[in-house]
């Protein structure tokens, strides 16, 4: 039985460039089937080794005049450093505009705090004031009495609303927290897409400058 022929790097790669030229998609068997035999695992060595990405889309841009190429690689040096500058202003703008709002939020509820801890205290002033008085009142007025109980209850009320208040504050301080660590997250993986953006521009004009040599 005959052995197969043998097929060089070139061979397979003239194989790929003419899978990429016809628009079908590259694959080990594509090219195997393409040249007639070779190793499975050495067409996928020499796809691994070369970019078909940047081929296939240098092979998808028309051929332009030379001025056009050179003005279309500086709009792209000039798209590129504008879109860093305006990812580098967003971010700072984003972290400013969380941090204030986050700064006037915990401000708010702080300044609340503040507010029931003073209702509080004073609210248990008046009933540390109140037991006494009742207790020298309770054996000449039945009625006063009463009415002291009834502001106390009153005042028994008003520092338990207090402190569900307080505990409520609690809550608020926490999931601003949270929302801040949220909004960081996701200003910093919108900087990062930007990041990516910039990358994939400066490839595109790696591209254009490539075709413009050609030409």
């Amino acid at each position: 039985m005959a052995r197969p022929p043998k097929y060089t790097d070139d061979d397979i790669t003239e194989a790929i460039d003419s899978l990429i030229d016809e628009g079908k998609k590259v694959n080990p068997s594509r090219v195997k089937h393409l040249l007639g035999g070779g190793n499975i695992k050495r067409i996928r060595a020499v796809i691994d080794q070369r970019s078909t990405s940047s081929r296939s889309t240098e092979a998808d841009m028309p051929d332009l005049p030379p001025s056009i190429m050179e003005e279309l690689g500086r709009y792209n040096e000039q798209s590129a450093d504008d879109l860093r500058g305006l990812a580098a202003r967003l971010w700072q703008s984003a972290r400013e505009e969380v941090a204030k709002d986050l700064q006037n939020e915990c401000a708010a509820v702080r300044g609340h705090v503040l507010s029931l801890e003073e209702e509080l205290s004073e609210a248990n002033r008046q009933l540390q004031g109140a037991i006494p008085e009742a207790l020298r009142e309770r054996g000449s007025s039945t009625s006063g009495y009463s009415q002291l109980e009834a502001q106390r209850e009153q005042l028994k009320e008003a520092l338990r609303n207090a402190e569900s208040d307080l505990r409520a504050s609690g809550k608020t301080i926490a999931i601003l927290e949270r929302t801040q660590r949220q909004d960081r997250e996701e200003i910093r993986s919108l900087h990062n897409r930007v990041e990516e953006l910039v990358a994939e521009l400066a490839g595109i004009k790696e591209r254009t400058r490539n075709c413009q040599h050609r030409d």
